[in-house]
């Protein structure tokens, strides 16, 4: 029996020789092939991945846009009413566009930051 196994782990180890061989003959014979498709493969796994992140990016800042422009007219409305409604019941004068446009840019940097850039 200890010969018997002794036979196959011989012949186990004759197997992968003949194998690691016949691979070392193969890399050694195709190496230009062999790193050029190792670079062609990372390159297209790189532009996809920057492909990926850009189209991330892109929707992300999309939708930060949208929600900054949601909160703008959210505070428009409010602004609007607490300012130039009450100004209308009290003295009955609306002020003009110009001025309405300053007050608002004024109480919106208050109320709403403005996200950092990069």
């Amino acid at each position: 029996m200890q010969r018997k196994f002794e036979n196959v782990r011989e012949a186990t180890g004759r197997v992968f020789a003949k194998t690691f061989a016949g691979l070392a003959n193969l890399v050694y014979k195709r190496t230009i092939l062999i790193l050029t498709v190792t670079f062609a493969s990372a390159a297209a796994v790189t532009l996809w991945n920057m492909a990926h992140l850009s189209s991330r990016l892109v929707a992300e800042g999309a939708l930060q846009g949208t929600a900054l422009y949601g909160e703008s007219v959210k505070e428009l409305r409010l602004f609007y009413r607490s300012q130039i409604v009450e100004r209308v019941k009290g003295r009955g004068a609306i002020p003009i566009p110009a001025t309405f446009s300053i007050e608002f840019g004024k109480h919106i940097s208050e109320q709403i930051p403005v996200p950092s850039r990069r």
